[in-house]
């Protein structure tokens, strides 16, 4: 993406699950590194939200890392399987800027207690993050952020809204959200 223009577009067509497929670790953190704190933040019961503010600060293409690498203009089309459509949830948001910093990834690890269990290598690049050592992921309200355009072009409210839509009968949508324990 590097080698692209703002001349450009790219068109980058996103799922959930993105993440799990597209793993690019920061230098210095092993792919081993970022699988194992991941494993203790979901056995600690972390909220995905939490797993994905700290998998983001360790990866090159998740919050909005992919978008960051590339100076052309990105549409971004969308299939969520997250419950709201957060732009910056679905696939880790490669192409969506980021709230979070990397104090609050460091925070998540010491508030559930697996600091010292972490790899070394994952404390250390989240501490340099912490000390403006290396860059913060992309960030809501920059430039860059401004010519990224997302579509959600499907997603479980509106399949619920066809479903409604298409049956024939009277229906009422009275909510879509339904989270819990799996």
């Amino acid at each position: 993406t590097q080698s692209l223009s703002p001349r450009d577009l790219l068109i980058v067509l996103l799922s959930g699950g993105a993440s799990s497929l597209l793993p690019a670790p920061v230098s210095g953190v092993t792919l081993a590194d970022k699988q194992r704190t991941t494993q203790l933040l979901l056995r600690c019961g972390a909220t995905i939200n939490e797993v994905n503010v700290v998998r983001k600060h360790l990866s090159l293409i998740k919050g909005g890392g992919l978008a960051a690498s590339t100076s052309a203009r990105i549409i971004t089309l969308v299939l969520s399987d997250v419950i709201g459509d957060d732009l910056g949830s679905i696939g880790s948001g490669p192409t969506a800027a980021d709230p979070s910093t990397f104090p609050a990834a460091v925070e998540v690890l010491q508030r559930y207690q697996i600091w010292s269990a972490v790899p070394s290598a994952v404390r250390r690049y989240l501490q340099r993050g912490q000390q403006g050592a290396v860059p913060e992921t992309l960030k809501p309200g920059t430039p860059r952020g401004r010519s990224v355009h997302h579509h959600i072009i499907g997603s479980n409210h509106i399949m619920l809204e066809a479903v409604a839509r298409e049956s024939g009968l009277f229906t009422k949508l009275v909510s879509s959200p339904l989270t819990g324990e799996a």
